[in-house]
């Protein structure tokens, strides 16, 4: 029980920064979406650099998929957050947690496949902005996998958790019935 205390600390302690964050990331990524070629001057599109006053919306469009991501990543430790609440209550296998679960797996993974399959179009390394306001979690941007293993062991960890509340059911209706027999 102890654990499900700290967990739910650290998850306190870490929501509130990531709450806080997007408002400003709206911000700054609307500042940099208004004077994107002043911000990001030039880019690698399919490994070719080009100047953004050409065509600046493959970057705006990355960068509000990046917005999203961020947003659905702080969704998700915000249902973790619950779950541990939840846990700490010894509410366990609901159909909310189960729900929340499964929606942690989703946002995680797609997250992972957003950022991993737009890599390769364009490089986030070469952006100006995540450069100098990153200050090292560019690498956590580009790669990151742990998100979608996180994603995958959560979507398995609804469907374990659907299963043992079907099974915790159909142990009540048992326990009913022989019950009723004696």
């Amino acid at each position: 029980m102890r654990s499900l205390k700290t967990l739910s600390f650290v998850l306190y302690v870490i929501l509130f920064p990531f709450f806080l964050a997007i408002p400003l990331m709206i911000w700054v990524i609307a500042n940099v979406i208004t004077d994107i070629n002043e911000q990001i001057p030039t880019s690698k599109l399919f490994n070719q650099v080009t100047i953004t006053s050409d065509n600046p919306i493959p970057l705006i469009v990355v960068l509000i998929i990046y917005l999203l991501v961020f947003i659905a990543n702080a969704y998700g430790i915000f249902l973790l957050y619950r779950i541990v609440e939840k846990f700490k209550k010894f509410q366990i296998f609901q159909t909310e947690i189960i729900s929340y679960l499964k929606q942690m797996g989703y946002i995680f993974s797609l997250g992972y496949l957003l950022t991993y399959f737009l890599k390769p179009i364009i490089d986030v390394g070469d952006f100006i902005f995540f450069k100098t306001s990153t200050k090292g979690f560019e690498t956590f941007i580009e790669n990151p996998i742990n998100g979608f293993v996180i994603g995958l062991f959560f979507l398995v960890l609804s469907k374990v958790f659907q299963i043992a509340k079907i099974q915790q059911e159909q142990n009540i209706e048992l326990k009913q019935e022989n019950d009723l027999t004696i």
